[in-house]
């Protein structure tokens, strides 16, 4: 909200922090700079979580002040459980709620907001910010700054700030600090109050005390003066001002490179020893310039160092790391030469701990040039230089700040690592381009939040298609958009979003792909009207506007953004954003074409038909905790929109060979196209087989040179054409009639959306051999990709003579290396699905064909060793491999022949002399085996290894009931079985053998890590795979120890994903243990990991249902027969409900919800204060899936009795004890029928007497004092219902719930003064008077039942 509303905003921030590693704290204080915009001022409200404020001054006067610390707010009633979670939600409702508040109220004494109207006044206020113009009737008043100062201190942070590898001095621990700022959530109010988010923006000076080696984090605490208490203004003060006696440390040319200063190095001129991580210097990597440092007046371990940031920023996107960091200027890595007169220079620098130089030289070496590309087409850097940071069990792989992107180590890879290179390349640059849009330019609103997520995603797809060209980067925005489409049902508009607080990294995720694909499309589409005047020219117009002023605060809103468009284009844009920004979903369109020769048109008929064909929403096991969230908040998603308006480009490649292009105007539902023919001649270029022999007899009789210019000449795909070639592959062509077919089109085939205009599907109806034309002819990539998707597609509909033509067609894309890679793996992931029995599994023999052509010896299946220099290559390679996976037989089983083929890939993999690693080759592979082991028969098992497997054993519900138990053979029954199973000995065999090399290849990645421990990961996850299919058992005592501290932390997430899939969320000790590791361990990305791992265990037993524990029992059965249909149809009903969210949650509330102890344990945890405020809310959100609110408690009062005994002490030292009523008397009679009810059911009691002083005598009973002596009070605790029997034998009910008072009159204060008659008062118990140890003095006689 904006602060004008609360009726001031902040010019300036000052922070002074003051670190402990070894304690893991920090105290400091913050000096805020508030411009009032009203003198009626009474209450500053500011963000401030987590930490402990001691105390709060306005202009150096003490003021009062409000702190509702939400860590402080997680402990209700001790009668409230987990169904009252949404009482927990409610007191962290500045965090997690719809509608964040303040925790910190500071109350503003009158008389200190005073009026100052003058110019100089004026401008000194130009530099706040806020999220909406000043009021423009305020007229020239202006108010004094007030400066609100607050001291503060921080111990064990559990968000906001993360202390890595602070808890001891081992000698290859780094210790180290940093920010841990999530996307758009509050982070920076979790260390300093501030006003937090990205809306509020000032000026920022920002001073550390750290540590000036590792060696002094561990030394003990001296001090040239008298010690101060934290955070007290005396020792923080004399260590910012009183620096005159010390000489400044810092570098100029590098403020990061410090100089030894301790006294030690003074005296002996020696500096640190670079290969000792203790005499490492500790230097701090902060958003803004180091502008001064120098030693700490009071601490010689420490040093203070001050930055300050110059451009107004919203405190979200302050950030820092601090610890022993090492340099690399990047700059060195850009080839000068390539360098323009007029390009910008901006320092880049990459900051890593020792040790990981090499990787941060491979991973960032494109960084240079990225920087310059932007700086050159969208406009100037905004800040003075930009640093990158790396740092250790970060929660989020990358985080953009000012002038700072923090990353963690995960995204680093060496120089032999393929795989990793393009991801990592575009998440790198996309948080350069942050600095341009998303910290320099930021959205209005929530709403607005999709631009600048666009923007810079779309900035650093432009430079990825310079880096990796064209090709690559519309293959990959095609299946991108794909993979858009696939999650694009039901979900809010781009301006809409229905964000969940606080937001978190992976709630971006599906704007983080849309938003660059709408503005990809809006590009097109502005081109394609307007010529150059596209995005290209828009972008660097609004980062103009935000250097200029002309976007208040540097805000940019969908409407601006609109009509900045239209302004550069020349066009209006309405309907776009209308349908694209703020409508959700997606167009599916149906084409039918026909050439009316007659006319010489092609009529075109095209129909929106997504109201009907998009598919139900599908919910993923991720990220069903959230949306059952959104469920239950009532979202219940966005209807599709009928028609999707837009120009769109048809291309038709008449006879002739012409591409001719018509851009007609999509409008309505149906749009009916007559598209004029231009060819006057029919084609002469279709005669196949005899260019087929043509080319031939140049190949016969051509050298090479000609040889290659006449293969230019022809289409793609024309490999494989001899006929010993079509003999050995067994491949099949077009008939004569086919071929006469195709001779008499009219145009050789029709491409809709050409230019990659639109999100959506297009099914156009056109003949196979016309899409065959189009792979074979077009230019376009993502023409050869539509080509392949529709022979795929075509799989299940062909079963003879076509599919075997369309399997060729596929297998000659394969292997003509002229094609893209992308599309060549696209061609072998459709060849598996001809690989059925109607067409003898031609597909899974021509992928088997292929990989042994390509990566096999000569007429073998030992794979050759591996060479992966040419990367195209090597993505093929392993895109076969993928394919062989998922094929199946009629019984879903993999055959044979390809688990063996890729059981032997593994088994004599060579990796010896490749220059690249092979650990996602060998990780990929055994997760691929793995899938090819899957199988519904279940005797394919580890566990079933039956003594006589040439019979199926039976098993009936009435057997049992038949035999009354006894052992029973199959031929005492009538009825005669024969089933033809395929013989299990040799899949056994596969599986023991697969195990084996699984378990080999985690022993040699323990002894010799590879990269990111990938591996171990994969081969985890394969375990995992297995086990839920029934065909392992995994001892979770294994996963256990992947979970060790110790462990990488990629594998320990991993560990506890497997642990708590396989059945350890239902497992008390195991839910014990994660709750400990998400509470207590030290790094970060574990604690999420534990949580994600919980919420994907609770998806996948709503979805899926639990490992049923029946799987390791019986696994010789090779078919059960159940006689009645009740528990198939029940589970079918199961299944049908799990499809749904309210199904699945009614399910996993049964399976979970009523568990007992994890009640107990979320409960706990959720009160325990120890899961930080991310982590807590976040299992806030699991509670309210697995547990419905309650509004009620089970409330417990202590109901009195009615009647109460009296003790009174009478002549002799006799005390009688009566009854007496204490509400009202009733008659004996209606007394004697209520004891008789009520004895029957009594029980039997124990009884305590306890004595105690009263200090006057009291008239009980219609008892008299005597002696006016002093009484004593005695307490007797009498269980509900016991009998007691007085002298005259009379027995009576006394019925009481806890404490009776016994009043005994006139006793003396020695109690040993008291005489009582042992025979006239005996206590007894159980159902026989048993005579027990009389209490002193006293003794009562009690008859209990």
């Amino acid at each position: 909200m904006s602060r004008f509303i609360d009726g001031f905003s902040v010019a300036n921030q000052t922070v002074y922090v003051d670190f402990d590693f070894q304690n893991c704290s920090l105290t400091g204080w913050t000096e805020i700079s508030i411009v009032p915009s009203t003198q009626t001022l009474e209450t500053i409200t500011l963000d401030c979580r987590q930490t402990n404020i001691h105390s709060v001054s306005i202009n150096g006067q003490d003021v009062q002040y409000i702190y509702n610390n939400p860590c402080r707010s997680l402990h209700l009633s001790k009668h409230t459980t987990v169904f009252q979670h949404h009482f927990l939600r409610n007191a962290l409702a500045s965090v997690c709620g719809d509608d964040p508040g303040k925790e910190l109220s500071i109350k503003v004494p009158r008389g200190l907001v005073t009026a100052r109207s003058s110019s100089a006044t004026a401008r000194t206020l130009d530099t706040r910010s806020s999220r909406h113009s000043p009021d423009p009737d305020a007229g020239t008043t202006h108010f004094e700054p007030l400066l609100v100062r607050i001291e503060y201190s921080l111990v064990n942070p559990l968000d906001g700030i993360s202390f890595a590898q602070c808890t001891g001095a081992s000698s290859s621990a780094y210790p180290h600090v940093y920010t841990t700022n999530d996307p758009i959530a509050c982070s920076t109010s979790l260390w300093t109050p501030c006003i937090d988010g990205i809306w509020e923006r000032c000026t920022w000076e920002l001073k550390f005390s750290i540590p000036r080696t590792v060696s002094d984090i561990f030394k003990p605490a001296t001090s040239t003066s008298a010690p101060s208490s934290p955070g007290s203004p005396s020792s923080l003060d004399s260590a910012m001002h009183i620096s005159t006696n010390y000489e400044p440390i810092i570098d100029k040319q590098d403020p990061t490179s410090l100089r030894p200063t301790s006294t030690q190095h003074q005296k002996t001129g020696k500096g640190p020893d670079p290969t000792d991580s203790e005499s490492l210097e500790m230097s701090i990597i902060c958003s803004g310039d180091i502008v001064e440092e120098y030693a700490h007046p009071t601490d010689y371990r420490k040093k203070i160092v001050s930055c300050i940031v110059g451009s107004a920023v919203g405190a979200q996107h302050i950030a820092f790391a601090i610890g022993p960091f090492q340099k690399f200027d990047l700059s060195q890595l850009e080839d000068k030469e390539d360098v323009g007169e007029n390009s910008e220079e901006t320092d880049i620098n990459a900051y890593f701990l020792p040790g990981n130089e090499h990787l941060v030289k491979n991973t960032c070496l494109f960084l240079p040039e990225a920087m310059r590309f932007i700086s050159d087409n969208y406009g100037s850097y905004p800040f003075t230089d930009f640093k990158l940071c790396f740092v250790r069990d970060a929660v989020n792989d990358c985080v953009a700040a000012t002038g700072l992107a923090l990353c963690s180590e995960r995204i680093l890879f060496p120089q032999d690592v393929i795989d990793p290179i393009y991801h990592r390349t575009k998440q790198i640059t996309t948080a350069v381009a942050n600095q341009w849009c998303g910290i320099n330019i930021i959205p209005k609103n929530w709403g607005d939040y999709w631009i600048t997520i666009g923007i810079s995603s779309f900035i650093a797809s432009a430079f990825m298609r310079q880096l990796t060209g064209k090709n690559e980067h519309r293959f990959r925005l095609r299946k991108e958009s794909d993979k858009m489409l696939e999650l694009d049902i039901g979900k809010p508009p781009l301006a809409y979003p229905n964000f969940n607080r606080p937001l978190l990294a992976k709630s971006l995720e599906f704007m983080q792909l849309k938003a660059p694909a709408v503005l990809h499309i809006l590009d097109r589409r502005m081109t394609k009207i307007s010529g150059s005047y596209n995005l290209s020219r828009v972008i660097p117009k609004l980062f103009l506007q935000g250097m200029s002023g002309e976007l208040f605060n540097g805000m940019l809103s969908t409407g601006h953004f609109a009509r900045t468009c239209e302004r550069v284009g020349h066009m209006k844009l309405d309907a776009f954003f209308k349908s694209w920004v703020y409508n959700s979903g997606y167009p599916i369109f149906r084409v039918t074409q026909r050439f009316n020769k007659k006319k010489m048109f092609v009529e075109m008929g095209i129909r929106q038909v997504q109201l009907s064909e998009v598919p139900p929403p599908t919910i993923d096991e991720e990220e069903f905790v959230e949306d059952s969230r959104n469920h239950l908040k009532g979202f219940s998603g966005v209807p599709i929109q009928p028609v999707f308006p837009g120009p769109m480009t048809i291309r038709i490649h008449e006879a002739d060979g012409t591409p001719y292009e018509h851009i007609v105007d999509i409008r309505e539902g149906f749009t009916k196209l007559d598209i004029q023919y231009n060819t006057k001649y029919k084609r002469l270029k279709r005669v196949k087989k005899q260019r087929d022999k043509q080319v031939q007899v140049n190949l016969e009789n051509s050298d090479e040179v000609q040889v290659a210019t006449e293969v230019l000449l022809h289409s793609l795909g024309d490999v494989l054409q001899t006929d010993e070639d079509i003999e050995e592959w067994k491949l099949h062509d077009w008939t004569k009639e086919d071929e006469d077919r195709m001779n008499s089109e009219a145009f050789e085939w029709i491409r809709l959306d050409a230019d990659f205009e639109w999100i959506g599907r297009i099914y156009i109806s056109q003949p196979d051999y016309m899409f065959l034309s189009q792979l074979q002819q077009d230019r376009d990539v993502i023409a050869h990709y539509e080509a392949v998707q529709y022979f795929a597609n075509r799989a299940s509909q062909n079963s003879g003579e076509s599919g075997r033509i369309y399997s060729s067609i596929l297998v000659r894309t394969l292997m003509d290396v002229r094609y893209y890679y992308g599309v060549r793996m696209e061609a072998a992931s459709a060849l598996a699905k001809y690989a059925t029995s109607n067409l003898d599994y031609i597909g899974s023999f021509h992928l088997m064909k292929a990989y042994q052509t390509l990566y096999c010896f000569e007429n073998s299946t030992i794979p050759r060793e591996n060479d992966f220099s040419n990367f195209a290559s090597y993505f093929v390679q392993k895109a076969i491999i993928q394919a062989l996976s998922t094929v199946r037989d009629e019984n879903g089983d993999t055959p044979l022949d390809i688990k063996k083929f890729l059981l032997d890939l593994l088994k004599f993999n060579e990796n010896s002399n490749n220059a690249y690693s092979d650990c996602y080759f060998i990780g990929e592979l055994i997760v691929n085996i793995c899938n090819a082991a899957q199988s519904p028969n279940s005797s394919n098992s580890l566990l079933s290894k039956s003594k006589d497997k040439s019979k199926a054993a039976i098993k009936s519900n009435g057997i049992d009931e038949m035999t009354n138990g006894s052992d029973i053979a199959m031929d005492d029954f009538a009825m005669d079985f024969e089933f033809d199973f395929p013989d299990s000995n040799e899949h056994q065999d596969f599986l023991e053998n697969f195990v084996q090399l699984i378990e080999k290849n985690l022993r040699m990645d323990r002894w010799s890590p590879s990269y990111g421990n990938i591996v171990t990961v994969l081969g985890l996850q394969a375990k995992e795979t297995l086990e839920m299919n029934g065909m392992i058992a995994t001892d979770l005592k294994e996963l256990l120890d992947y979970c060790h501290p110790d462990v990488e932390s990629v594998v320990r997430r991993q560990a506890l994903r497997s642990l708590l899939t396989l059945g350890g969320v239902k497992m008390p000790g195991v839910i014990r243990y994660v709750f400990a590791t998400m509470a207590l361990d030290n790094s970060g990305f574990v604690r999420q990991s534990a949580m994600d791992a919980l919420h994907r265990a609770t998806g996948h037993i709503a979805l899926k249902g639990s490992i049923d524990a029946q799987k390791a029992v019986d696994r010789d059965l090779v078919m059960i027969i159940e006689e009645r249909a009740d528990i198939a149809i029940g589970t079918r009903r199961e299944n049908l409900a799990r499809a749904g969210i309210a199904g699945a949650l009614a399910m996993v509330r049964r399976e979970l919800g009523e568990l007992k102890f994890l009640q107990e344990q979320v409960w706990d945890m959720l009160q325990s204060g120890l899961l930080g405020l991310k982590l807590e809310c976040q299992l806030l959100d699991l509670s309210a899936a697995l547990y419905p609110a309650k509004d009620s408690l089970m409330v417990k009062l202590r109901v009195p009795s009615e009647l109460r005994l009296v003790a009174t002490r009478r002549e002799g030292g006799l005390i009688v004890i009566s009854r007496e009523s204490r509400l009202k008397t009733i008659s004996d009679k209606q007394e004697s029928n209520e004891l008789t009810e009520t004895t029957k059911k009594a029980k039997k009691s124990k009884i305590k007497l306890s004595v105690g002083k009263k200090s006057s005598p009291k008239k009980v009973g219609g008892a008299k004092p005597v002696n006016g002596g002093l009484s004593k009070l005695v307490k007797l605790k009498v269980p509900k219902h016991f009998l007691l029997e007085e002298e005259d034998g009379d027995a009576g009910l006394f019925d009481a719930d806890g404490e009776d008072d016994l009043e005994l009159s006139d006793v003396p204060e020695s109690p040993g003064d008291v005489r009582a008659e042992p025979e006239s008062v005996t206590a007894t118990t159980g159902p026989e008077p048993n005579v027990v140890t009389p209490a002193p003095k006293i003794k009562i006689k009690l008859k209990g039942f």
